[in-house]
């Protein structure tokens, strides 16, 4: 297996790529449920839920009709699931996914880019496409 170069990925809401988006994260995690009972020499735990949460940053460009709507949920927008991909390779290898744009925050230095950065949390599962 090749190691993967981050350059040629990308963020996207549905098929349609965000501009200015220049890292993202993902992560994952499996929900555990104690089931110890007494006489247990050890602390057994039972697998439960899947959960998935991703983050995105980049420069602020509300012109992007994507930014802008992502913004716009936390101004006076409809508050919605939307589909996520999260490209390694864009077009080609990504996971994907529905999720609740959770938080924004926007940040401001003088003599530097007007950042934006978006928290998401799953609302269904998470699946990875490989081309």
């Amino acid at each position: 297996m090749a190691a993967t170069v981050g350059k040629t990925g990308g963020f996207y809401l549905g098929a349609t790529l965000i501009t200015f988006i220049d890292s993202w994260n993902l992560d994952v995690s499996i929900g555990a449920e104690e089931v110890t009972a007494f006489g247990d020499l050890n602390v057994k735990r039972v697998p439960t839920l899947r959960d998935w949460s991703a983050g995105a940053s980049g420069t602020l460009d509300r012109s992007d009709a994507r930014q802008a709507a992502l913004l716009d949920q936390f101004e006076d927008g409809t508050i919605t699931a939307t589909s996520v991909r999260l490209a390694t390779d864009r077009g080609s290898d990504y996971w994907e996914g529905s999720a609740i744009v959770q938080g924004a925050s926007i940040g401001n230095s003088v003599g530097s880019k007007v950042t934006v950065d978006f928290t998401l949390i799953a609302s269904d599962a998470i699946s990875w496409t490989e081309a």
